[in-house]
């Protein structure tokens, strides 16, 4: 069982309690019409390594569950099947991503620190959570990232360049974003653009945002490909 380290951190000591949403509520398009959330991964479904090490950090006081209509039974049964004691809601999710934080939102109460996080990303670790938990307490606002090393361009839709980015100052963003859950929701109130992910809300807002060290690690399954790299990511962590 996964425990934080009791010692104090550089900074501060963290010693918040966070709730929990995983969005588990996408298409899958990309991966053959097939839900990547219950792909077996090792023997588990995809979305499961999120629960269970959410379930084992301290930090995490519940869990938030958003599934689409058409997977909503595969997670129930998931769930039944499963000794989870922190998971507390079970929501419906919208067309967009931010319709189901919002659902998932609206079904916890009196939470002060809200933690998102893609069911898609099951490498997530411990001590990326505590990183994250950490810089939402100095700005209210929270959200993992790794800086960009790989020259970018941008280019056409049929693919000639028009010019390199400049990459300093760029970085590809992860989940978990945390938030203080009052910004968060005020954010859903105010802003009705579509938005690629949490944090984007939270800008909009005017509000600052600190972007916390992820890991490459931490990636998205996306195509059947990830599959792989997400099983080996996984495998060397448990040896």
């Amino acid at each position: 069982m996964l425990r934080e380290n009791t010692k104090k951190s550089q900074h501060n000591e963290v010693d918040l309690k966070v709730d929990a949403i995983i969005l588990a509520a996408g298409s899958s398009n990309r991966m053959d019409g097939e839900d990547k959330l219950f792909y077996s991964l090792l023997g588990n479904p995809v979305i499961s390594y999120s629960i269970q090490l959410f379930e084992e950090i301290d930090l995490i006081n519940s869990i938030t569950l958003v599934f689409s209509e058409s997977n909503l039974h595969q997670g129930k049964r998931l769930i039944k099947s499963r000794n989870w004691r922190k998971i507390r809601n079970i929501a419906i999710g919208g067309k967009r991503r931010q319709d189901s934080v919002y659902a998932g939102l609206k079904k916890m109460q009196d939470a002060r620190w809200t933690l998102i996080h893609d069911g898609a990303r099951p490498c997530i670790d411990q001590s990326t959570v505590v990183r994250g938990v950490e810089a939402a307490s100095e700005t209210g606002a929270s959200a993992a990232g790794i800086p960009i090393n790989d020259t970018v361009k941008r280019v056409t839709s049929e693919q000639l360049v028009l010019n390199t980015v400049e990459r300093t100052g760029l970085w590809a963003i992860q989940t978990p974003q945390i938030f203080r859950t009052d910004l968060i929701t005020e954010s859903h109130s105010f802003v009705s653009d579509d938005v690629t992910d949490d944090s984007s809300m939270v800008e909009l807002l005017g509000r600052r945002v600190m972007i916390f060290k992820g890991s490459p690690n931490n990636i998205k399954v996306t195509t059947i490909d990830d599959l792989a790299l997400a099983e080996a990511i996984l495998k060397t962590r448990l040896h």
